[in-house]
């Protein structure tokens, strides 16, 4: 009995250990697009993150349902998180929002600057299709496929 004890918690020990949900979203001919759920944390707030070729000069990470505020000098780090977009109406820089439900992932990036925010891209993923779609300024929107993966360590 004991040593089952023992088999059943070793089985359970990754992913109490805190492991991050990992979304990879392919499109053949095109980088991956990777999506780190609740990944990292800032000032208490937990931060979910995106990665793909369309991000510059920021870093595309904020909690769900609010705004990351990016240094717009030296390496682009959060320097500040906000729960309305009215809060960063005097920042200048690049500016990261995220919201997540039950159907959805979302992520949009800019920058804010003297004529207010200018979008540059966002990404949208169906959880129910497993479809996301980036949009980038002046371009037509893409679509990919996407996947939870399981990480190996």
């Amino acid at each position: 009995m004991r040593v089952a004890t023992v088999a059943l918690i070793a089985a359970f020990l990754p992913a109490a250990a805190g492991a991050t949900d990992l979304i990879d979203c392919t499109r053949k001919g095109h980088n991956p697009i990777r999506i780190k759920i609740d990944s990292m944390r800032f000032e208490g707030h937990r931060l979910s993150c995106i990665n793909g070729d369309f991000v510059a000069d920021m870093t595309p990470c904020a909690p769900n349902g609010w705004w990351s505020l990016s240094s717009p000098t030296g390496d682009a780090g959060i320097y500040k998180v906000v729960n309305r977009w009215q809060d960063y109406g005097d920042h200048m820089g690049g500016v990261v929002h995220h919201w997540a439900t039950d159907t959805g992932i979302h992520f949009d990036g800019g920058f804010m600057g003297y004529e207010g925010l200018k979008d540059s891209w966002s990404f949208t993923i169906d959880r129910i299709t497993a479809k996301g779609r980036l949009s980038l300024e002046g371009k037509s929107a893409a679509t990919y496929d996407c996947k939870r993966v399981k990480t190996q360590l």
